[in-house]
């Protein structure tokens, strides 16, 4: 993109700050990274400044983070700090530090499954998200990074390999949630997944994996495959096979960082097609039909609800979209 067309871009959304000015939560912290990486590219001051700003309306001298509840066990609310630990290394002011430390302290004590799968948050047990991946690996690699302390990124790695084993479809797109329980209503009972694939969740998955490559250093195997420009997925046993202890599962990212190729060629394959054959296209039956009719009459927002996800039979209950 452009000088002049990210400054644009980023200029529109410094003019509607004020909806981002509410809590510490993910929102905040994708725009305010935004602002960061603007400032970065420009040079130009207002964003840097605007994204200091909100984090310091937040973030007091001591490191508290005003209006974060970390007893919820959300991972929404780590992704604010990946603004927090880039203010760290611009200023070297302690409170961003000891508040990105504050967000480690919640992963020490997030509920997982059985298999170490961080919930999404303490509200939804036993279920993994796909973007629950964006919310906390690339803040826990970039952490790692920051301060020597990559155990953060081997657990990033486990959380990011587990849910790719547990979610992928034979379409070699993924299912928006894995409930380890099966106890959920729109569970399926021998998998345990959602019945759909969620765009923005897929980009969320996409992106971490992006953006967790971009934090390791230029030595790790990740980056070394990456590189190379290959399938990776054939290399995963033999990048294990060669690590030991919590090293090989950083390693084991090698085989799985370049599965978001498959998914954005996905239009010169059988991805987007196999998506509509599973029926989990988004806008798959009455929910589908019901926003194509919406969007005919001048309306274009979606329905607050997944009615495609649970049915409306009897004994079964909408399930709001920020719940799915």
């Amino acid at each position: 993109m452009s000088y002049e067309k990210t400054v644009w871009a980023g200029e529109g959304t410094l003019a509607r700050e004020q909806e981002y000015n509410y809590h510490w939560c993910y929102e905040r912290g994708i725009i305010t990274k935004a602002w960061l990486d603007v400032h970065a590219a420009t040079g130009d001051r207002r964003f840097y400044d605007a994204a200091k700003a909100n984090v310091d309306q937040y973030v007091t001298e001591d490191g508290a983070i005003l209006t974060y509840e970390p007893e919820k066990y959300n991972l929404d609310m780590i992704c604010m700090g990946r603004t927090a630990l880039r203010l760290f290394k611009a200023t070297g002011e302690a409170k961003y530090e000891k508040a990105c430390r504050r967000l480690i302290e919640q992963i020490k004590g997030q509920p997982t499954t059985a298999e170490g799968g961080f919930w999404h948050k303490k509200l939804y047990p036993q279920q993994m998200w796909l973007d629950g991946i964006y919310m906390a690996c690339p803040f826990l690699t970039e952490f790692a990074v920051t301060f020597g302390e990559m155990q953060w990124a081997d657990l990033a790695a486990k959380q990011m390999e587990l849910i790719f084993e547990k979610t992928r479809l034979e379409s070699g797109l993924h299912a928006h949630a894995w409930d380890s329980a099966k106890a959920q209503k729109w569970a399926d009972p021998r998998t345990g997944l959602s019945p759909h694939v969620w765009g923005r969740a897929m980009g969320w998955f996409v992106m971490a994996h992006a953006d967790v490559l971009a934090a390791l250093p230029a030595a790790e195997p990740a980056n070394e495959i990456a590189a190379d420009g290959g399938d990776g997925r054939a290399r995963r046993g033999q990048a294990l096979a060669s690590g030991d202890g919590q090293a090989g599962e950083r390693r084991e990212l090698c085989g799985i960082l370049l599965f978001g190729n498959v998914h954005l060629r996905a239009g010169e394959g059988q991805g987007a097609g196999a998506v509509r054959r599973e029926g989990r296209s988004c806008r798959a039956g009455k929910h589908g039909r019901a926003l194509a009719e919406k969007r005919r009459h001048g309306g274009g927002r979606l329905p607050r609800t997944d009615a495609h996800l649970q049915g409306r039979g009897a004994g079964r209950r909408a399930v709001s979209r920020r719940q799915l």
